[in-house]
């Protein structure tokens, strides 16, 4: 089995962009920035949306997801209708 000594010395590279990861960061670290790591969980998180809600883990479809952006788009429509709806009633004398 390999120890953490066995790497002293051996250039690690961001699994993101390639470059090498610089010695200030943490000794297991995988990626070389902030950004790096930012676009690997964004990454990661794109992969699971694909296949389950990151939120419920319901398995979802592209299907599915289209469908309620658009339940979701006319749920704001008609709160939007409803609030100017609202709002001429109050300004009428």
């Amino acid at each position: 089995m390999a120890r953490k000594d066995d790497f002293r010395g051996t250039q690690m590279h961001c699994v993101v962009c390639m470059e090498p990861i610089p010695p200030e960061r943490k000794w297991d670290a995988v990626t070389c920035s902030k950004q790096c790591t930012k676009a690997r969980k964004d990454f990661g998180r794109s992969r699971k949306d694909q296949v389950q809600c990151r939120y419920c883990l319901r398995p979802s479809t592209p299907e599915e997801r289209s469908q309620f952006m658009a339940w979701r788009r006319a749920q704001k429509k008609a709160a939007k209708e409803q609030e100017t709806k609202i709002d001429s009633v109050d300004a009428q004398p």
